[in-house]
């Protein structure tokens, strides 16, 4: 739903008058929070796939096998 269509499921709507009310409104708080909490969401699953990817480049210590396989 767009704002405007949250507005105008409002009791106070007024087509003529602008909103007085968005300040105190909780269901646009609530969009507003909504759509900063998808913004950090999308950063940050790039910056785990860019840490996974980082992970995969690193040498396992653990690894099962001579030394020389593994870059040392």
């Amino acid at each position: 739903m767009s704002k405007t269509e949250i507005c105008q499921m409002c009791d106070n709507y007024s087509v003529r008058n602008k909103c007085d009310q968005k300040k105190d409104c909780k269901i646009m708080k609530i969009m507003n929070e909504n759509a900063a909490l998808k913004k950090q969401v999308k950063e940050l699953k790039k910056e785990l796939s860019e840490a996974k990817l980082n992970m995969s480049y690193m040498i396992d210590p653990n690894a099962i096998g001579d030394r020389n396989d593994m870059g040392w």
